[in-house]
């Protein structure tokens, strides 16, 4: 809010110049200040310092000096080559002048604070928009990689069942595929401006925030899960870290990277390897540990899905609400 000091030449030849010499003591009260002592600089002089008191942006207080001179020239003519006292009459007029003039001007105040905070608000939410916008894409992308790492899943089951021996190739595609993974990443930029700037008292709608406070609440759990899926993707990468050959991994690593798969699909899954060199098995067992390990993460996909699920209609919903209040500001 612009603050003045001093009053500008102009507005100091219209109040300070006139032939009513101030008159000596007085308190003035007036809407939330208390100007001590103010009389004796001058009548216009109290208005002025007053007006500094309650740091009323310049614009507002030329307007209410444009009325006080208005008022004074109208009212106070009588006394312009006076110098008798005052009547109590005068000082009510004075003291009426006065308190309309910050009483405007702290209307007029609070108007232009109200119409700051809105636009604030309204570009707040207009951030959460786009953040549930992206939210919106990245949990159908999300459940339609799970999906399809539940499908990889099943095959690397029933190729167990079969014998991997049988098809040693699709046994490595398989068991990289399902140690790749694709976590949803919550889009809170918005949200998160808007609680650092203690924006969440501007938002007069409670039921946007009810709506934010359980997608809040639901991302939480969703991130909690897929901490626990990200701790059982370790241990299938160590397991087969000691099974799968270190040569046919790097080839497929290689190949991955120069795929046309790589470069285009967004499930970032393996080519089948045309060759591939024998495991390293210490047991009979390790196979179906190994198998063990690699069907728990996607165990907890199913999982997963039912919450984005679920986090897509509140995202949604909350959309549909802030473009049906907000939309013609966006």
């Amino acid at each position: 809010m612009e603050k003045v000091s001093n009053p500008p030449m102009y507005i100091k030849n219209f109040l300070w110049d006139h032939q009513n010499q101030p008159q000596k003591g007085g308190f003035f009260y007036f809407t939330g200040v208390v100007a001590k002592q103010v009389a004796r600089e001058g009548f216009s002089g109290e208005m002025w310092i007053c007006l500094i008191l309650n740091n009323f942006s310049f614009s507002y207080n030329f307007l209410i000096f444009n009325i006080f001179f208005y008022l004074k020239n109208h009212t106070m003519e009588v006394h312009h080559h006076s110098h008798h006292p005052k009547k109590w009459k005068e000082y009510i007029s004075e003291f009426l002048m006065l308190f309309a003039a910050v009483t405007l001007g702290f209307f007029a105040e609070n108007l232009r604070e109200h119409q700051i905070e809105k636009h604030r608000e309204i570009q707040f939410l207009k951030n959460i928009h786009l953040d549930l916008e992206r939210d919106i894409k990245e949990i159908d992308k999300i459940i339609t990689y799970n999906v399809q790492q539940q499908l990889t899943s099943e095959d690397l089951t029933k190729l167990y069942e079969k014998g991997v021996s049988n098809d040693l190739p699709k046994f490595y595609y398989l068991v990289k595929t399902l140690s790749l993974r694709l976590f949803f990443q919550h889009s809170n930029n918005g949200v998160e401006q808007l609680k650092n700037s203690g924006g969440l008292r501007l938002v007069e709608d409670d039921e946007i925030i009810k709506q934010l406070q359980m997608i809040e609440i639901r991302v939480a759990n969703i991130e909690s899960m897929q901490q626990n899926m990200d701790q059982s993707l370790i241990y299938f990468r160590m397991k087969w870290h000691s099974i799968l050959d270190a040569v046919t991994v790097h080839e497929m690593n290689l190949n991955y990277q120069n795929s046309k798969v790589f470069k285009t699909s967004s499930t970032r899954r393996f080519e089948v390897p045309t060759s591939v060199r024998p495991l390293h098995l210490k047991s009979t067992d390790d196979i179906n540990e190994l198998v063990n390990l690699g069907i728990a993460p996607v165990n907890s996909t199913r999982f997963i899905n039912v919450q984005l699920t679920e986090l897509r209609k509140e995202c949604v919903q909350l959309n549909k609400l802030l473009i049906q209040k907000y939309g013609d500001e966006f």
